[in-house]
């Protein structure tokens, strides 16, 4: 008999060799989280616990993302994530809806961090096929910038989106590789339409009345991001919604600029730089990815 250095009971308490406690539930030794079990069976437990449906159970869908969960190298980093992130709670109530969790259903969420990392999550792990992120955000994103908008700007900006931004987009991921810069410039092309849209709400001026004088006195009032909006009067002109205007294309930079960017890129090769883990919630904490401890491979 013995105190043990876990419980604090006096009780026979058994340790392998290395003088490790055994948890009760498994039988295998190492760190002790509560009631004497060790993180991995609590972190099993608790994850069929978030994960469970209206009925209790786990659906079939969602299986593989319990395995994941329950495999990794780490459990007490993800045991912390559990308790403490708001993806974590996200997930839960994605899993006690009554139909399967799709990409349209979380398209219809309000698109922050804690949305886009539980994605990340159910793409990972096989619940949800993978797709292009930075292009199939473009239009979720749209919808929710529209919602407290005028509806005469959204009459004007919600076509120009779908069938000028978005289309020129679709055909670009399709040659090319699209990315965060590529999605960034599209959403550029939509925010300077809101722009213009909104100054003239502000002078009492219709788009049709906009003439090029008053344009480039709006240019020179803002930053140079303002100059995005030659798509948007390009496709509005094309439809009879605005005169013949013209937007100064950005100066190009000079020879000199561009070798000493290229100088200060190639110092930096070879650097010891950290990329934030794209296993990272809405508030912060890091998540087992950063020990790449997920049963379906490490993330890089």
């Amino acid at each position: 008999m013995a105190v043990c250095s876990v419980c604090r009971e006096t009780r026979p308490c058994q340790r392998i060799s290395s003088g490790s406690p055994i948890c009760r539930s498994c039988g295998r030794g190492g760190e002790i989280h509560s009631s004497r079990r060790c993180f991995g069976c609590v972190l099993a437990e608790r994850a069929r616990i978030l994960l469970a449906g209206p009925g209790g159970e786990v659906s079939a869908q969602l299986h593989p993302l319990l395995e994941a969960l329950s495999t990794v190298t780490n459990p007490a980093t993800v045991v912390s994530w559990l308790g403490a992130s708001r993806s974590a709670r996200l997930l839960g109530r994605l899993a006690r809806t009554s139909g399967p969790i799709t990409h349209d259903l979380l398209d219809d969420l309000p698109q922050d961090q804690a949305l886009h990392y539980v994605r990340e999550v159910l793409v990972s792990s096989g619940v949800l096929p993978a797709r292009n992120e930075h292009l199939e955000r473009l239009a979720p994103w749209l919808e929710h910038l529209l919602r407290d908008k005028p509806a005469h700007h959204a009459r004007l900006v919600r076509p120009f989106t779908h069938w000028f931004v978005l289309r020129r987009a679709r055909r670009a991921a399709a040659r090319r590789t699209f990315t965060r810069g590529s999605a960034d410039f599209a959403r550029a092309r939509v925010l300077a339409a809101l722009d213009l849209l909104s100054w003239l709400d502000h002078r009492g001026q219709a788009l049709s009345d906009l003439t090029q004088a008053d344009l480039d006195h709006w240019l020179a009032g803002g930053a140079t991001t303002r100059r995005a909006v030659r798509y948007f009067l390009q496709w509005s002109r094309g439809r009879g919604l605005a005169g013949d205007l013209a937007v100064p294309l950005p100066p190009r930079q000079e020879p000199a600029r561009l070798l000493a960017e290229a100088t200060i890129s190639g110092s930096l090769t070879g650097a010891s730089l950290t990329r934030p883990c794209p296993w990272t919630c809405g508030s912060g904490e890091r998540s087992s990815c950063c020990s790449g401890c997920w049963s379906a491979g490490s993330r890089s």
